[in-house]
């Protein structure tokens, strides 16, 4: 009898041990569905491109000492979540120099990892219409077009290159029947207004201005023409802006 009593006893504690694993794993497995379902839920703040051309480290926590989990490649599409007042500061990157920023939240899977935001390039709804791959390099480009004639017109193609500003460039296009016959790029630097003004002359002649983001301001001027079918650069300069120009600012 006593034996009886003993594997009944034994029974009714395994069947309890066995109905507490089943009750753990529920509670781990209900906690793991709320902590995804509250990921689901989070607000995405905004959309960024990403610009180490190295690839983009990513880690657990917002701190350098924290461990690197993975890399996002170059020109990545990530949704930061959170860009909390963290506190601002310097790295030095030896291809771009200082590069001042602070740490954000970009959701990856069932998680939220951290980045450098200095190595974001902010996204809208305005830029996706207008960001490309060019040589491996995403740009955003956006374009002018002027008459000249019935047969030809230009167009101003200002590229911003996401990686590093000090790259960006514009292209002006001699455009023919819908077909580009002859092109004229200008290097620029931090420019702060551009315009391509045409003058009154019998031979059509285009002033090409931009000023630069410099204290005093400065502007850089370059003149072309259209003779034919090709873009002639007459001449370009740099001089300290007046005030009638500094007003465009």
């Amino acid at each position: 009898m006593k034996n009886i009593t003993y594997i009944l006893i034994t029974l009714v504690f395994l069947s309890c041990q066995g109905q507490n694993k089943d009750v753990q794993k529920t509670i781990i497995k209900n906690s793991n569905s709320k902590s995804e379902e509250n990921l689901n839920n989070i607000k995405v703040l905004f959309s960024a491109y990403t610009t180490a051309e190295k690839g983009l480290n990513y880690r657990k926590e917002p701190s350098m000492d924290s461990d690197i989990l993975g890399k996002f490649d170059y020109g990545t599409k990530v949704d930061v979540v959170d860009d909390i007042n963290r506190s601002l500061f310097w790295i030095d990157d030896l291809e771009r120099g200082s590069l001042y920023g602070k740490w954000v939240g970009i959701k990856k899977d069932s998680s939220i990892v951290y980045v450098f935001d200095a190595y974001l390039y902010k996204s809208s709804s305005e830029i996706e219409k207008h960001i490309k791959l060019v040589n491996e390099k995403l740009e955003v480009i956006y374009n002018e077009s002027r008459n000249i004639d019935s047969n030809q017109k230009l167009i101003i193609e200002k590229h911003i290159q996401t990686s590093n500003h000090l790259a960006d460039y514009v292209i002006i296009k001699l455009i023919q029947k819908e077909k580009t016959i002859f092109d004229h790029k200008i290097n620029y630097l931090l420019k702060e207004y551009y315009t391509l003004t045409k003058t009154d002359d019998k031979i059509p002649t285009y002033n090409y201005l931009t000023i630069f983001d410099e204290c005093p301001s400065r502007e850089y001027k370059q003149t072309f023409t259209i003779k034919g079918n090709k873009i002639l650069k007459i001449s370009d300069e740099y001089f300290e802006a007046d005030e009638e120009v500094q007003k465009h600012n």
